[in-house]
């Protein structure tokens, strides 16, 4: 018994049947199983590589969404703890200097007298670079004595480029002046 070619209209030619195969992989038609009529077996093959390559897309596609959460996130928790330095330091600059807590150490410990000292030491952070440029768009020139005691006091008196070397203290003055003492 000899099949007609033409006998399955969807599978007639190699361009026709990839395209049937693409609309069956999608769900857009249902064609009719006729079991007395044999199928070519490129149509197998060609529908075998069509749901191989649909699960690896949809494997990628969650790897990088996957990805891309995890960095949102990362850069979302970043920047959230630089909004509230930002925020703390804005705040402080609008307080009068009458009602800042007494900050830093006293000097009689170390046999410098009366008067209080800021200690700054240096850290390892790796989030020292990007907190250094918030803090700069965020504070200008005649604020910098002020933004040292505040991050001094939040742990991260590091990410102000300061000129001169470590270690050393800031000696508070009444003016808001500073002086430095070396240790």
């Amino acid at each position: 018994m000899t099949q007609n070619p033409d006998s399955l209209p969807a599978y007639r030619s190699f361009p026709i049947t990839l395209f049937s195969q693409f609309e069956l992989s999608v769900g857009l038609i249902d064609l009719p199983v006729v079991h007395t009529i044999t199928t070519p077996p490129i149509v197998h093959v060609l529908h075998c590589t069509f749901s191989v390559v649909c699960m690896l897309l949809l494997n990628l596609l969650t790897a990088m969404m996957i990805d891309t959460q995890r960095r949102v996130a990362q850069e979302r928790d970043e920047l959230w703890r630089i909004q509230v330095v930002a925020t703390t330091l804005m705040l402080e600059r609008r307080l009068p200097r009458c009602l800042w807590p007494r900050l830093g150490m006293c000097g009689l410990l170390y046999g410098l007298g009366e008067r209080w000292y800021l200690r700054v030491e240096d850290r390892n952070d790796p989030l020292v670079q990007k907190m250094r440029r918030y803090v700069q768009a965020f504070s200008k020139d005649e604020d910098q004595s002020k933004d040292v005691m505040t991050l001094a006091s939040l742990g991260i008196a590091s990410s102000i480029p300061l000129s001169l070397p470590p270690p050393f203290l800031f000696q508070l003055g009444c003016c808001g002046q500073r002086d430095v003492v070396n240790s």
